[in-house]
């Protein structure tokens, strides 16, 4: 069995997902806190024993365990990258965003820093598997539901642009789908922000979770001010923390 990785930072839903991660695979490892996707990324590959490593994220909830018992073929090179798909917690589409993933850790060691989307960085040959191995629940918290609608909608966009007729039926179940959902129209909000920042900056840091919490409360700040999306009552703001000192830095 190749090596396997939980990387959490700081998703609300995180330890539930890592806990069940250890009950159905326990001899899962995690990785928590490192700052940047792609140094969290890389970390794995560096601590992995195997010539593969699988990576399964903080809101991910794991449904089948089996896939762990994949073997690559003798014909998979560096370029190869294997997925299986997961199911959106709001709005149901299943593909590749917050999927479980294998990796070839000679590929992962060379990905540059601030890259917009490690898995295509890494690969030349993507390979996706039928079914559904997990659930991505990114709806735990609005921000939660907002940073993840933004960074979908930020990639849909260049997918867009890239002439993907699948990217413009997802972008269309995102910014349609899931508003009954918890924290539904948080992420439906945050696909379109996304979309329109990829058009004003296409390299705007997606990854940097910092800069995505900044943009976040100001946008909840001009809600509260003008009610611009005359928000029904189930639609619950979230209150920026304060900075006491006390948090994780």
């Amino acid at each position: 069995m190749y090596d396997i990785w939980f990387i959490s930072y700081n998703e609300p839903n995180a330890e539930e997902n890592w806990h069940r991660v250890k009950t159905l695979v326990p001899g899962a490892r995690r990785l928590a806190g490192i700052k940047g996707l792609a140094n969290a990324y890389r970390a794995a590959a560096e601590s992995s024993k195997t010539d593969w490593f699988w990576i399964i994220d903080g809101d991910n909830w794991l449904l089948n365990p089996s896939i762990f018992n994949f073997r690559c073929p003798d014909s998979a090179d560096n370029g190869h990258l294997f997925v299986w798909p997961a199911r959106n917690s709001i709005n149901g589409l299943e593909y590749g965003n917050g999927a479980v993933k294998l990796y070839n850790r000679e590929s992962a060691l060379i990905v540059p820093d601030h890259v917009e989307d490690f898995s295509i960085a890494v690969c030349e040959t993507r390979i996706k598997f039928p079914g559904i191995a997990s659930e991505t629940r990114i709806n735990t918290s609005p921000l939660q539901a907002w940073t993840s609608g933004f960074r979908e909608g930020f990639k849909l966009h260049r997918r867009i642009k890239n002439g993907e007729a699948n990217a413009i039926k997802q972008y269309n179940v995102w910014t349609t789908c899931g508003s009954e959902a918890i924290n539904g129209k948080y992420a439906i909000e945050g696909v379109k922000f996304g979309y329109v920042r990829f058009g004003i900056e296409p390299d705007f840091p997606i990854n940097n979770q910092a800069v995505l919490e900044e943009i976040f409360y100001d946008w909840e700040k001009q809600l509260k001010k003008y009610d611009i999306y005359h928000l029904s009552p189930s639609f619950t703001l979230e209150e920026k923390p304060s900075n006491d000192g006390s948090g994780s830095g």
